[in-house]
């Protein structure tokens, strides 16, 4: 008897273990944090946002987009294609609709960026592809990537 419990114990400890975030009931909730450059840069970085994950694989990302002369409020909504692998989860994020305090972009699909995050600490990267986008011009860019935290919440 105790052989079976201890087998029924290990097989529902895996099962929690190998579900990827936002499968499990209730949003992922994140905060993006980038570590700032000490020289002004000329492309837009993301200084930091709020991202909620809903369990139906749809995201909003509330944050703000800095550079030497410029600043920006943004907020994106789209939805998400997850990736799974053994210890983590990749995450792309397609936005549906993006609005910022400069302009309005409505009904345009385009991938912002990538998450990366490991399942036991629910930490990882946020790579911003729509800031490389934004860059033109420039000859030389550093990788766009933030430190990115999330939590489940029901």
């Amino acid at each position: 008897m105790s052989k079976i419990i201890v087998g029924l114990t290990s097989i529902f400890l895996i099962l929690f273990l190998l579900v990827p975030p936002g499968q499990a009931k209730g949003n992922l909730v994140c905060k993006v944090s980038q570590k700032m450059p000490e020289k002004c840069t000329p492309h837009l970085v993301l200084e930091y946002a709020d991202m909620t994950i809903s369990d139906t694989d749809q995201f909003m990302l509330q944050g703000r987009y800095g550079a030497c002369y410029h600043s920006e409020d943004v907020t994106i909504k789209g939805r998400i294609k997850r990736f799974s692998y053994y210890d983590g989860v990749d995450l792309e994020l397609l936005a549906t609709e993006i609005l910022s305090s400069s302009t309005n972009i409505q009904n345009f699909p385009r991938t912002i960026g990538t998450i990366t995050l490991k399942k036991a600490s629910m930490s990882g990267y946020f790579f911003d592809i729509w800031s490389s986008i934004r860059s033109r011009g420039i000859y030389q860019q550093d990788p766009f990537s933030s430190v990115i935290r999330c939590e489940i919440t029901q």
